[in-house]
Protein backbone atom coordinates (compact mmCIF):
# COMPACT_ATOMS: atom_id res chain seq x y z
CA UNK A 1 0.00 0.00 0.00
CA UNK A 2 3.29 2.43 0.93
CA UNK A 3 4.35 1.99 -2.34
CA UNK A 4 1.20 2.35 -4.26
CA UNK A 5 0.54 5.66 -2.89
CA UNK A 6 4.35 6.76 -3.53
CA UNK A 7 3.34 5.70 -6.82
CA UNK A 8 0.37 7.76 -6.85
CA UNK A 9 1.86 11.07 -5.16
CA UNK A 10 4.80 10.46 -7.97
CA UNK A 11 2.04 10.38 -10.84
CA UNK A 12 0.08 13.65 -9.45
CA UNK A 13 3.67 15.80 -9.14
CA UNK A 14 4.31 14.79 -12.85
CA UNK A 15 1.09 15.21 -13.85
CA UNK A 16 1.02 19.13 -12.67
CA UNK A 17 4.49 19.63 -14.15
CA UNK A 18 5.36 21.66 -17.17
CA UNK A 19 8.80 21.04 -18.47
CA UNK A 20 9.48 23.70 -21.07
CA UNK A 21 13.53 22.72 -21.40
CA UNK A 22 11.70 19.58 -23.10
CA UNK A 23 10.33 20.23 -26.75
CA UNK A 24 6.25 20.39 -26.86
CA UNK A 25 4.58 19.37 -30.10
CA UNK A 26 1.66 20.87 -29.01
CA UNK A 27 -0.39 21.82 -32.05
CA UNK A 28 0.90 25.26 -33.52
CA UNK A 29 2.60 23.35 -36.55
CA UNK A 30 -0.93 22.08 -37.63
CA UNK A 31 -3.38 24.52 -36.87
CA UNK A 32 -2.17 28.00 -36.65
CA UNK A 33 -1.14 27.87 -40.55
CA UNK A 34 -5.14 27.35 -40.64
CA UNK A 35 -5.51 30.29 -38.65
CA UNK A 36 -3.69 32.32 -40.40
CA UNK A 37 -5.12 31.31 -43.84
CA UNK A 38 -8.96 31.94 -41.96
CA UNK A 39 -8.08 35.46 -40.65
CA UNK A 40 -6.01 36.38 -43.60
CA UNK A 41 -9.19 35.73 -45.90
CA UNK A 42 -12.04 38.23 -45.65
CA UNK A 43 -13.10 41.13 -43.64
CA UNK A 44 -15.22 39.18 -41.12
CA UNK A 45 -12.63 36.27 -40.59
CA UNK A 46 -10.37 39.28 -39.72
CA UNK A 47 -12.83 40.99 -37.18
CA UNK A 48 -13.38 37.38 -36.05
CA UNK A 49 -9.55 36.53 -35.07
CA UNK A 50 -9.29 40.35 -34.04
CA UNK A 51 -12.74 40.04 -31.46
CA UNK A 52 -11.48 36.78 -30.38
CA UNK A 53 -8.02 38.16 -29.43
CA UNK A 54 -10.27 40.84 -27.48
CA UNK A 55 -12.87 38.29 -25.93
CA UNK A 56 -10.35 36.20 -24.27
CA UNK A 57 -8.38 38.79 -22.02
CA UNK A 58 -8.34 37.57 -18.25
CA UNK A 59 -10.51 34.52 -19.34
CA UNK A 60 -10.44 30.94 -18.37
CA UNK A 61 -10.51 28.89 -21.82
CA UNK A 62 -13.76 26.77 -21.03
CA UNK A 63 -15.12 30.20 -20.78
CA UNK A 64 -13.96 31.24 -24.25
CA UNK A 65 -14.37 28.41 -26.35
CA UNK A 66 -18.30 27.46 -25.86
CA UNK A 67 -19.46 30.75 -25.58
CA UNK A 68 -17.18 32.86 -27.92
CA UNK A 69 -19.14 31.15 -31.08
CA UNK A 70 -22.12 32.59 -29.36
CA UNK A 71 -20.92 36.04 -29.17
CA UNK A 72 -20.30 35.82 -32.90
CA UNK A 73 -23.55 34.34 -33.55
CA UNK A 74 -25.62 37.15 -31.95
CA UNK A 75 -22.93 39.71 -33.93
CA UNK A 76 -23.40 38.20 -36.95
CA UNK A 77 -26.89 37.87 -36.89
CA UNK A 78 -27.51 41.89 -35.52
CA UNK A 79 -24.52 42.53 -37.47
CA UNK A 80 -22.95 44.45 -34.44
CA UNK A 81 -23.04 43.79 -30.79
CA UNK A 82 -24.33 47.10 -29.01
CA UNK A 83 -27.78 48.41 -30.11
CA UNK A 84 -27.52 52.56 -29.23
CA UNK A 85 -31.45 52.39 -29.65
CA UNK A 86 -32.40 49.62 -27.09
CA UNK A 87 -29.76 51.15 -24.68
CA UNK A 88 -30.69 52.37 -21.00
CA UNK A 89 -28.99 55.31 -19.25
CA UNK A 90 -27.30 53.87 -15.59
CA UNK A 91 -26.90 56.72 -12.90
CA UNK A 92 -23.58 57.51 -13.52
CA UNK A 93 -24.83 58.35 -17.29
CA UNK A 94 -23.23 56.15 -18.91
CA UNK A 95 -25.38 53.43 -21.61
CA UNK A 96 -26.34 49.94 -20.30
CA UNK A 97 -26.84 47.56 -23.60
CA UNK A 98 -28.82 44.60 -24.02
CA UNK A 99 -26.04 41.76 -24.06
CA UNK A 100 -27.03 38.24 -23.74
CA UNK A 101 -25.77 37.10 -20.09
CA UNK A 102 -24.25 33.41 -21.80
CA UNK A 103 -22.08 35.40 -23.36
CA UNK A 104 -21.74 38.99 -21.66
CA UNK A 105 -18.79 37.67 -19.37
CA UNK A 106 -16.86 38.09 -22.72
CA UNK A 107 -17.94 41.75 -23.11
CA UNK A 108 -16.78 43.07 -19.85
CA UNK A 109 -15.89 46.20 -19.26
CA UNK A 110 -13.86 47.87 -22.66
CA UNK A 111 -14.29 45.09 -24.54
CA UNK A 112 -17.36 45.96 -25.87
CA UNK A 113 -16.98 48.99 -27.18
CA UNK A 114 -14.16 47.73 -28.67
CA UNK A 115 -15.74 44.48 -29.87
CA UNK A 116 -18.60 46.67 -31.63
CA UNK A 117 -15.49 48.96 -33.41
CA UNK A 118 -13.80 45.99 -35.30
CA UNK A 119 -17.19 45.03 -36.41
CA UNK A 120 -18.38 47.89 -37.61
CA UNK A 121 -15.40 49.18 -39.35
CA UNK A 122 -13.90 45.30 -40.26
CA UNK A 123 -14.20 46.33 -44.25
CA UNK A 124 -11.97 49.25 -43.66
CA UNK A 125 -9.30 47.70 -41.19
CA UNK A 126 -9.79 44.73 -44.07
CA UNK A 127 -8.63 47.40 -46.76
CA UNK A 128 -5.40 48.67 -44.52
CA UNK A 129 -4.25 45.51 -43.51
CA UNK A 130 -4.84 42.96 -46.66
CA UNK A 131 -2.10 44.44 -48.54
CA UNK A 132 0.48 44.53 -45.58
CA UNK A 133 -0.27 40.68 -44.94
CA UNK A 134 0.32 40.21 -48.94
CA UNK A 135 3.62 42.10 -48.18
CA UNK A 136 4.66 39.84 -45.55
CA UNK A 137 3.80 36.62 -47.50
CA UNK A 138 5.36 37.45 -50.62
CA UNK A 139 8.90 38.39 -48.75
CA UNK A 140 11.32 36.10 -48.50
CA UNK A 141 11.63 34.30 -45.34
CA UNK A 142 14.12 35.55 -42.62
CA UNK A 143 14.50 38.62 -44.53
CA UNK A 144 14.76 42.09 -43.85
CA UNK A 145 11.97 43.46 -45.86
CA UNK A 146 9.69 40.23 -44.22
CA UNK A 147 10.69 41.67 -40.97
CA UNK A 148 9.77 45.47 -41.67
CA UNK A 149 6.47 43.94 -42.91
CA UNK A 150 5.83 42.29 -39.73
CA UNK A 151 6.89 45.16 -37.48
CA UNK A 152 4.36 47.32 -39.60
CA UNK A 153 1.23 44.92 -39.04
CA UNK A 154 2.03 44.69 -35.39
CA UNK A 155 2.18 48.51 -35.15
CA UNK A 156 -1.43 48.48 -37.27
CA UNK A 157 -2.53 46.03 -34.36
CA UNK A 158 -1.76 48.10 -31.80
CA UNK A 159 -3.84 50.95 -33.17
CA UNK A 160 -6.96 48.88 -32.66
CA UNK A 161 -9.56 49.31 -29.87
CA UNK A 162 -8.60 46.90 -26.78
CA UNK A 163 -4.96 45.89 -28.44
CA UNK A 164 -2.01 46.56 -26.10
CA UNK A 165 1.51 45.26 -26.60
CA UNK A 166 0.70 41.71 -25.61
CA UNK A 167 -3.02 41.53 -27.50
CA UNK A 168 -1.56 42.75 -30.49
CA UNK A 169 1.16 39.98 -30.48
CA UNK A 170 -1.01 37.72 -29.79
CA UNK A 171 -3.13 39.17 -33.23
CA UNK A 172 -0.15 38.83 -35.01
CA UNK A 173 0.97 35.58 -33.43
CA UNK A 174 -2.89 33.99 -35.02
CA UNK A 175 -2.68 35.75 -37.77
CA UNK A 176 0.87 36.10 -39.03
CA UNK A 177 2.09 32.80 -36.83
CA UNK A 178 4.57 35.57 -35.59
CA UNK A 179 5.22 37.16 -32.01
CA UNK A 180 3.22 35.78 -29.37
CA UNK A 181 0.98 37.23 -25.95
CA UNK A 182 2.93 37.45 -22.80
CA UNK A 183 -0.18 36.52 -20.33
CA UNK A 184 -0.03 37.39 -17.05
CA UNK A 185 1.52 34.01 -16.22
CA UNK A 186 4.19 34.50 -18.83
CA UNK A 187 5.18 38.07 -17.88
CA UNK A 188 5.93 36.64 -14.36
CA UNK A 189 8.00 34.19 -15.91
CA UNK A 190 10.24 36.49 -18.13
CA UNK A 191 9.77 39.81 -16.04
CA UNK A 192 13.63 39.42 -15.11
CA UNK A 193 14.44 39.66 -18.82
CA UNK A 194 13.73 43.65 -18.27
CA UNK A 195 15.61 44.85 -15.01
CA UNK A 196 15.86 48.45 -15.57
CA UNK A 197 12.02 48.37 -16.47
CA UNK A 198 11.66 49.96 -20.53
CA UNK A 199 9.30 47.74 -20.89
CA UNK A 200 7.39 46.60 -17.41
CA UNK A 201 6.14 48.47 -14.78
CA UNK A 202 4.67 47.18 -11.28
CA UNK A 203 1.58 48.75 -9.39
CA UNK A 204 1.45 49.40 -6.27
CA UNK A 205 0.69 45.58 -5.30
CA UNK A 206 4.03 44.75 -7.24
CA UNK A 207 2.12 43.17 -9.99
CA UNK A 208 3.83 43.70 -13.30
CA UNK A 209 2.26 44.84 -16.64
CA UNK A 210 3.64 46.35 -19.93
CA UNK A 211 3.55 49.96 -21.00
CA UNK A 212 1.02 51.33 -22.81
CA UNK A 213 2.63 52.53 -26.57
CA UNK A 214 1.69 56.11 -26.77
CA UNK A 215 -0.60 56.96 -29.91
CA UNK A 216 -2.22 60.33 -31.34
CA UNK A 217 -5.51 61.17 -33.12
CA UNK A 218 -5.41 64.11 -36.28
CA UNK A 219 -7.57 64.13 -38.58
CA UNK A 220 -9.54 61.26 -37.49
CA UNK A 221 -6.59 58.91 -38.20
CA UNK A 222 -4.66 57.02 -35.26
CA UNK A 223 -1.03 56.98 -35.23
CA UNK A 224 1.91 55.64 -32.91
CA UNK A 225 4.04 58.58 -31.43
CA UNK A 226 7.62 58.04 -31.57
CA UNK A 227 8.04 56.33 -28.25
CA UNK A 228 5.18 53.82 -28.47
CA UNK A 229 7.20 52.60 -31.84
CA UNK A 230 10.53 52.61 -29.42
CA UNK A 231 8.21 50.65 -26.89
CA UNK A 232 6.41 48.10 -29.44
CA UNK A 233 10.12 47.30 -31.11
CA UNK A 234 11.28 47.04 -27.18
CA UNK A 235 8.41 44.25 -27.06
CA UNK A 236 9.71 42.62 -29.89
CA UNK A 237 13.56 42.56 -28.48
CA UNK A 238 11.81 40.86 -25.40
CA UNK A 239 10.63 38.38 -27.35
CA UNK A 240 13.90 37.87 -29.03
CA UNK A 241 15.47 37.74 -24.88
CA UNK A 242 12.87 34.82 -24.34
CA UNK A 243 14.04 32.66 -27.94
CA UNK A 244 17.67 33.11 -26.66
CA UNK A 245 16.61 32.14 -23.85
CA UNK A 246 14.14 28.75 -24.08
CA UNK A 247 16.86 27.83 -27.10
CA UNK A 248 14.97 28.52 -30.10
CA UNK A 249 15.02 31.47 -32.44
CA UNK A 250 13.33 34.41 -33.53
CA UNK A 251 10.89 33.31 -35.86
CA UNK A 252 10.53 29.55 -33.40
CA UNK A 253 9.60 32.32 -30.30
CA UNK A 254 5.32 32.15 -31.15
CA UNK A 255 5.46 28.50 -31.72
CA UNK A 256 7.40 28.03 -28.58
CA UNK A 257 4.76 30.49 -26.62
CA UNK A 258 1.42 28.92 -28.15
CA UNK A 259 3.03 25.41 -26.96
CA UNK A 260 4.35 26.01 -23.94
CA UNK A 261 0.77 28.19 -23.00
CA UNK A 262 -2.04 25.76 -24.35
CA UNK A 263 0.00 22.82 -22.20
CA UNK A 264 -0.34 24.68 -19.46
CA UNK A 265 -4.21 25.75 -19.78
CA UNK A 266 -4.64 21.48 -20.90
CA UNK A 267 -3.01 20.77 -17.26
CA UNK A 268 -5.16 23.72 -15.14
CA UNK A 269 -8.19 21.96 -17.06
CA UNK A 270 -7.47 18.38 -16.00
CA UNK A 271 -5.71 18.68 -12.79
CA UNK A 272 -6.65 19.91 -9.58
CA UNK A 273 -3.61 21.79 -7.48
CA UNK A 274 -0.88 24.58 -9.10
CA UNK A 275 1.50 23.56 -11.63
CA UNK A 276 5.37 23.54 -11.41
CA UNK A 277 6.84 25.45 -14.60
CA UNK A 278 10.16 23.97 -14.98
CA UNK A 279 11.72 26.58 -16.62
CA UNK A 280 15.29 25.43 -19.72
CA UNK A 281 18.01 26.64 -17.02
CA UNK A 282 16.71 24.85 -13.98
CA UNK A 283 14.55 27.21 -12.21
CA UNK A 284 11.31 26.59 -11.19
CA UNK A 285 8.17 28.53 -10.74
CA UNK A 286 4.77 27.90 -9.05
CA UNK A 287 1.51 28.85 -11.53
CA UNK A 288 -1.50 28.91 -9.03
CA UNK A 289 -3.97 26.84 -10.63
CA UNK A 290 -7.62 28.51 -10.45
CA UNK A 291 -9.27 26.23 -13.07
CA UNK A 292 -13.05 25.39 -11.75
CA UNK A 293 -13.75 21.39 -11.36
CA UNK A 294 -17.57 22.00 -11.38
CA UNK A 295 -19.85 19.87 -13.86
CA UNK A 296 -22.83 21.11 -11.98
CA UNK A 297 -25.74 22.57 -14.18
CA UNK A 298 -23.92 21.05 -17.57
CA UNK A 299 -27.06 21.00 -19.19
CA UNK A 300 -27.91 24.51 -19.47
CA UNK A 301 -23.82 26.16 -18.86
CA UNK A 302 -21.38 26.30 -21.60
CA UNK A 303 -19.15 26.33 -19.31
CA UNK A 304 -19.92 23.57 -17.07
CA UNK A 305 -20.24 21.39 -20.35
CA UNK A 306 -17.09 21.84 -21.94
CA UNK A 307 -15.60 20.87 -18.35
CA UNK A 308 -17.25 18.19 -18.20
CA UNK A 309 -16.23 16.92 -21.67
CA UNK A 310 -12.57 17.87 -21.18
CA UNK A 311 -11.66 17.42 -17.32
CA UNK A 312 -9.12 14.90 -17.12
CA UNK A 313 -8.69 14.24 -21.29
CA UNK A 314 -8.23 17.35 -22.97
CA UNK A 315 -4.52 17.74 -24.51
CA UNK A 316 -2.23 20.55 -25.58
CA UNK A 317 -3.62 19.78 -29.37
CA UNK A 318 -7.02 19.70 -28.29
CA UNK A 319 -6.40 23.56 -26.94
CA UNK A 320 -4.67 24.28 -29.81
CA UNK A 321 -7.60 22.94 -32.16
CA UNK A 322 -10.30 24.87 -30.43
CA UNK A 323 -8.16 28.56 -31.89
CA UNK A 324 -9.49 27.72 -35.15
CA UNK A 325 -12.91 28.78 -35.31
CA UNK A 326 -14.25 25.82 -37.52
CA UNK A 327 -13.12 23.90 -34.86
CA UNK A 328 -14.24 25.90 -31.74
CA UNK A 329 -17.93 25.77 -33.39
CA UNK A 330 -17.92 21.98 -32.46
CA UNK A 331 -20.62 22.42 -30.21
CA UNK A 332 -22.31 24.99 -31.62
CA UNK A 333 -25.48 23.43 -32.90
CA UNK A 334 -26.58 21.81 -29.50
CA UNK A 335 -26.63 25.67 -28.17
CA UNK A 336 -28.05 27.34 -31.27
CA UNK A 337 -31.89 26.77 -30.74
CA UNK A 338 -30.62 28.44 -27.40
CA UNK A 339 -28.92 31.43 -28.81
CA UNK A 340 -31.62 31.76 -31.54
CA UNK A 341 -34.27 32.41 -28.82
CA UNK A 342 -31.64 35.16 -27.14
CA UNK A 343 -31.07 37.06 -30.58
CA UNK A 344 -35.27 36.75 -31.30
CA UNK A 345 -35.94 38.13 -27.73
Amino acid sequence: MKLLLENWKRYIDEANVLDLGKELDSGFCEYNPLINQFAQSDPDNLAEMLIFVIATQQMRWYDVVPKFPLLMKYIKTNNRLLDHETATTGDDGKPRYKIPQVFSQLTLSFRKTAINQIWVNRNSIYSTLNPMFKAYNNAGGGSISREEAMFAIYLEFIKLPGLGLPKAAFAAQLILGRLGCIDSINLNLYKGLDPNGELITYDKAGTPNFRRPGTSMKGGIMTITKGGVRIAAKYVEFLRHIAKMTGTDEAGISKQLWNSWVELVSLKINNKGDIDVLMPDGEKFVVPNDYSKSTKDAETKPSAAFRKKYIGNITGKDVSRQHYPPEMYENMKKWSDYIHKLIKG
